[in-house]
């Protein structure tokens, strides 16, 4: 009995396509990523063994088009029977069809008979994905690790490599060990340390670079109103002297106003004491026509002093002339 084809009516993103007719040897099937060769060996396992429970593993086989529903095509020499199972209760019912040759109702009994769910999933049916699902769980599992590696031509088993991984993952890490692993955990901490205290030492830089920048403006006002204040002192000082200076002018104002006083004081005391002379007022009268014709006569002296002046030009012109002329001032007379 050998397995000729493999039909997925809805499994996931399979719809109504086959997989076959296979050989009676070894069959490869080659294709991309994402062609369906993993689906298609997840389907062979759940028609031989039923559809998991959702959020078990291989529910995301679950197809739009409606419940999972494939079928299987086994052959020999007899004839060909179908084994079909439709996702539903009980992991979901099947049904076997004899295409050609005698009805067959044991036939999925016989086929997966003393092979378990997981040794198929080990041993034929399992991808990639699942393989890192591998978990030895005990001695049977161990077997069913080593029927894989033998089966697929490994030299060690997954439960072996799964044990050696373990003890070099031991080797490197254990909890408060001092493995190299531990190590390096510690020193990251350390780091985290060390950039924790770095962002600390930046944040308080960053407030002492502000302080600074405030304390800078502060420092220039300052300077800005010891400069006015200067300037201000100056001009105080300047005002304090010429207060000083009209303080002591005013001051030689008054003494001399002191002076006058006094002065005035006492010619009116000698005015007050002065003996008016009767016949000098008698004279008076005639006194300021006197006054008045000397007067006329200085003016008189003074017009005469401009006429003589003015003869005295006209002979030096007179006497530059006849120079001129070459004739003698005397024989001109």
């Amino acid at each position: 009995m050998r397995l000729k084809r493999l039909i997925a009516d809805r499994f996931g993103a399979l719809q109504a396509d086959t997989l076959g007719e296979l050989g009676e040897g070894l069959t490869v099937v080659l294709g991309p990523n994402e062609a369906g060769k993993t689906s298609f060996a997840a389907l062979a396992r759940f028609v031989l063994y039923g559809y998991p429970r959702k959020r078990s593993e291989g529910s995301d086989y679950e197809s739009d088009a409606g419940k999972r529903l494939g079928r299987l095509v086994f052959a020999d020499d007899k004839g060909e029977w179908s084994v079909e199972r439709v996702e539903g209760p009980h992991q979901g019912p099947f049904v076997v069809k004899a295409l050609s040759g005698p009805e067959l109702p044991g036939l999925l009994d016989s086929v997966t008979r003393g092979v378990s769910r997981d040794a198929f999933r080990i041993v034929f049916g399992f991808g990639l994905d699942e393989m890192a699902k591998i978990e030895g769980r005990g001695p049977g599992d161990d077997v069913l690790s080593r029927l894989y590696a033998a089966q697929v031509g490994l030299d060690v088993s997954p439960q072996d490599v799964r044990a050696e991984l373990s003890a070099e993952a031991d080797a490197l890490w254990r909890p408060r060990g001092k493995k190299e692993l531990n190590v390096i955990k510690g020193r990251i901490t350390e780091v985290k340390r060390e950039l924790s205290e770095i962002e600390r030492q930046a944040t308080e830089f960053a407030d002492d670079q502000r302080a600074l920048a405030e304390m800078t403006q502060s420092r220039d006002d300052a300077r800005q109103q010891r400069d006015a204040a200067v300037r201000r002192a100056a001009e105080l000082e300047a005002a304090a002297r010429k207060l000083a200076d009209l303080e002591e002018r005013v001051s030689e104002l008054t003494e001399g106003e002191r002076e006058a006083r006094e002065i005035a004081d006492a010619a009116t005391e000698e005015l007050e004491n002065l003996q008016v002379d009767e016949r000098a007022l008698d004279v008076a009268a005639e006194l300021d026509v006197a006054l008045d014709d000397l007067s006329g006569f200085r003016e008189q002296l003074k017009r005469a002093d401009e006429q003589k002046a003015l003869a005295d030009s006209l002979e030096r012109r007179a006497a530059d002339v006849l120079s001129v002329a070459g004739v003698n001032a005397v024989s001109a007379d």
